[in-house]
């Protein structure tokens, strides 16, 4: 009940009329899912065309209870006019700006202005691919608060369970 799916979702699906059906609403009843607990992650694979009709789209699922993500922030088309457009729940930091964040002061002002502009804008920050407990370390004093990546766990079904012991302070 608490867990989130997190789904992605390609812009261009704006034209899947399967989106409004009440087919989608069946199998997420089928499931015993409420769709409050999906969260429609949209990949930077392909540019927006057109920000009105994908809105228009989003702000159906909103209402229906679905919760949005701009995923791979930092990487593709992904950009703020998205970001200000979508007004998303959720904001993923694509792991090319994670990547030995560490070792890289401008990665850390980057994360550190978008960390700080989704804590004001209310917005939950999700690190991607994070490997490394130096990674994780230097994200924390950033404050990002959640990361998800190999350090955790290896994608699987079912799913592992991870020891955190080594990274709680």
């Amino acid at each position: 009940e608490d867990q989130l799916l997190f789904l992605n979702m390609e812009p261009d699906s704006i034209h899947d009329p399967a989106l409004r059906a009440e087919a989608t609403f069946t199998l997420l009843r089928d499931a015993n899912l409420k769709a409050s607990q999906i969260v429609l992650e949209l990949t930077e694979h392909s540019a927006v065309r057109d920000f009105t009709a994908l809105r228009q789209l989003l702000s159906y699922l909103q209402f229906h209870g679905f919760r949005l993500a701009v995923d791979d922030v930092g990487s593709g088309y992904s950009g703020l006019k998205s970001i200000a457009e979508i007004k998303p729940d959720f904001i993923k930091i694509d792991m090319a700006l994670i990547r030995d964040i560490h070792l890289h002061p401008i990665k850390q002002d980057l994360t550190g202005t978008i960390t700080r502009f989704s804590t004001s804008s209310g917005i939950t920050l999700l690190a991607e691919g994070v490997e490394g407990i130096e990674e994780l370390r230097c994200l924390q004093a950033l404050g990002v608060r959640y990361a998800q990546g190999y350090l955790f766990a290896l994608p699987g079904f079912p799913f592992p369970e991870a020891d955190l012991s080594a990274i709680e302070e």
